[in-house]
């Protein structure tokens, strides 16, 4: 054998072990990536499968770990509640996050989840970043990160909306960073940090927005290939402005949403990855010893399925655009820090469900329940009954707060006025179960549809009715989609894991969004949240 021979030989075996040690995954993962798409259906990872790249959506399952059967295991699946239920491992009766609003009986006031009007914006003028998770009861896996080693772990949580930023982040992230509508910046609060750093400074500087807003929305490819969706054109589309429902989209044409048009179209996606790669450099994530996370929400998918409906061409060419972006995202990382010392989690904060007018025309189960109706005729009925009185103090999100003071002046039992108010509600059609909160904070409450009910319910936020419509039943007539209501097409994510220590594999048991958290924090060895409620998916660990 010739030298040359030899010394390539030798020279080959030395590369292919040290590829083999750069390819061995270190102790514990640098950097902890969770995604979450908003509004993301399950159906969306196959109904759209042909058309992904190979390094998208496809190469997360591919390479990793598909949790087949996840569920929000609570009645009212909406924004706030299935970040917050992610976050924390717990549900909304512990983490206390009911909705992204709800009547507090004692200020007599609706109450914005992420509101604080003890803090001020940093980054812009506005009153944007008047926020804080002071309402979140829990902590989240990243406070719990953070407390594991005396605050050294870095903390980053980024959307273009402040509620998935602020409860994705907890109370102790390093910062939480959202858009602002009105300056298209991205902006934080006074709670988390005084200044923004220099570098996002400088990035809001570019005015990227602007670049984006002059861009003519089109469809990736060619109309007639997108084979998955409905017409173009659509009697379930309410449209840009109620009036612009078809590609092409001329965004700088749209007059009515400033800034915030941005977040109405797959631009938003790729500008909230852009800046999640920025964040990352810039604040040196998975630089040290200590791992370190950071949350990505993708809400432009929720606010497109709103504008023109879950089956829309707007929706796939959303998709097919979001899948371009995690591929580039998944480059970097592979560059940056690679594959092996990264965990990445992808779910959503809930499911899509058509409206009843879809349903109907496809002679589907469901129908429009008039909650106005019901609620004059519930008054009449209790003012009848009960002598005339303000009985009712707010009805909204399908939940009824009483008005406890006068019911208790009267001389009336609380727990029989809320039986024969439920008794009353479950006459209507398309009410499938009514609980009141005398029921909810006993044990009774232990079979599915009750069960949910009490995974949504926290006394003081929630109401002293909660309402369950049956499937395919909604209030809005005005949305192309359904939320809220708990059916399983809301409550069916996706759950996809990829990276450090996670293996090729399909899990096909019954699996909640609580069940996130307990499953990372054993994979790092560090105890879950203090409200945490979920498991650890035993068989990821294998």
């Amino acid at each position: 054998m010739s030298k040359r021979i030899i010394f390539l030989t030798i020279f080959l075996l030395l590369n292919q072990i040290l590829f083999s040690q750069h390819r061995i995954p270190s102790e514990k993962p640098k950097l902890i990536i969770g995604i979450v798409v908003e509004d993301m259906a399950y159906d969306y990872i196959f109904r759209f499968w042909d058309k992904y790249s190979e390094r998208g959506f496809k190469r997360l399952i591919n390479q990793g770990t598909l949790c087949k059967n996840v569920h929000h295991n609570y009645l009212f699946t909406n924004t706030a509640a299935g970040h917050a239920s992610i976050s924390s491992g717990s549900f909304p009766s512990a983490h206390g996050i009911v909705g992204s609003f709800w009547y507090s009986q004692n200020e007599e006031t609706i109450i914005d989840c992420t509101f604080d009007e003890n803090e001020k914006t940093i980054g812009s003028e506005s009153n944007s970043g008047k926020k804080s998770p002071k309402h979140m009861l829990s902590e989240t896996f990243a406070d719990r990160l953070k407390l594991a080693n005396n605050k050294k772990s870095k903390v980053y949580s980024i959307s273009l909306d402040d509620k998935p930023s602020i409860l994705s982040g907890g109370h102790l992230a390093d910062a939480a960073y959202w858009f602002d509508n009105s300056t298209g910046f991205w902006i934080s609060s006074s709670f988390y940090i005084e200044n923004l750093p220099l570098w996002l400074n400088e990035f809001n500087e570019k005015h990227f927005p602007d670049i984006y807003i002059e861009r003519h929305w089109n469809t990736l490819y060619s109309i007639e290939k997108y084979t998955e969706s409905i017409g173009d054109d659509n009697q379930y589309e309410k449209g840009f402005e109620g009036e612009f429902k078809t590609f092409p989209h001329k965004i700088n044409e749209l007059k009515s949403k400033d800034y915030e048009i941005l977040k109405y179209t797959p631009y938003g996606n790729t500008y909230t990855k852009d800046f999640a790669i920025e964040t990352i450099v810039n604040e040196e994530l998975g630089d040290d010893n200590f791992t370190d996370f950071i949350s990505i929400t993708f809400s432009a998918s929720k606010y497109i399925a709103e504008t023109f409906g879950m089956y829309s061409v707007e929706i796939e060419d959303t998709y097919l655009r979001l899948d371009k972006d995690i591929a580039h995202f998944l480059k970097f990382i592979d560059e940056y820090l690679g594959k092996h010392n990264v965990i990445v989690y992808l779910s959503s904060d809930g499911g899509l469900a058509p409206n009843s007018d879809f349903n109907k025309n496809e002679k589907l189960p469901g129908n429009f329940f008039d909650s106005e109706r019901a609620n004059l005729l519930l008054r009449a009925y209790l003012n009848a009954k009960y002598g005339h009185g303000q009985w009712i103090k707010k009805f909204m999100n399908q939940q009824i707060y009483l008005n406890r003071n006068l019911i208790e002046d009267s001389n009336i039992s609380l727990k029989d006025f809320q039986e024969d108010v439920c008794q009353f509600i479950m006459q209507f059609s398309g009410v499938s179960a009514v609980s009141n909160s005398v029921n909810l904070q006993s044990d009774a409450a232990n079979y599915q549809e009750v069960g949910y009910m009490k995974n949504s319910y926290k006394n003081k936020r929630s109401g002293d009715i909660l309402i369950k419509l049956e499937a395919g039943w909604s209030q809005n007539k005005q949305h192309s989609i359904s939320h809220n209501y708990g059916y399983n097409s809301e409550t069916h994510v996706p759950l996809i894991w990829y990276g450090w220590k996670i293996s090729r594999s399909t899990i096909s048991e019954q699996i909640s969004v609580v069940d996130i958290v307990p499953t990372i924090s054993s994979l790092i060895n560090i105890s879950c949240p203090n409200a945490c409620q979920g498991k650890t998916i035993i068989e990821l660990l294998k």
